[in-house]
């Protein structure tokens, strides 16, 4: 059987802003305070394993995932004047607003594409 395999994100659904969004959520539910998911982009938009497609980065894949995207979260917490304590507790918390499935749309055509890769004989 020949399989398809899709990126998620940008691919069968889409999420505009939604890491930024997650980490100023994170932010403000540690610290009480708001914070501007435009203001976090310009310091979080570098660090994530996919801007850097040329690198391997099977060691960042599953469970493994969260710890390097962690790592970047406090890094990024830490442009905003967090002490250390504080960014770890803050970057754990992105990930329960990454994973709601609600913060995603689907694209129009996503459920037919799938079904005619299905019909076609391919797993997806």
């Amino acid at each position: 059987m020949k399989t398809i395999i899709f990126v998620f994100d940008g691919t069968l659904v889409y999420s505009p802003s939604m890491w930024n969004i997650a980490i100023a959520k994170a932010m403000d539910e540690v610290t009480g305070r708001s914070f501007d998911p435009v203001e976090i982009r310009k310091i979080a938009r570098y660090g994530y394993p996919w801007e850097h497609y040329e690198n391997d980065n099977h060691d960042k894949t599953g469970e493994n995932f969260w710890p390097f995207m962690e790592k970047h979260f406090q890094y990024v917490c830490s442009h905003f004047g967090f002490n250390e304590d504080e960014c770890k507790a803050i970057a754990p918390e992105v990930r329960k607003y990454i994973l709601r499935i609600e913060n995603y749309n689907i694209y129009p055509d996503t459920i037919e594409t799938i079904a005619k890769c299905r019909e076609k004989g391919y797993r997806v």
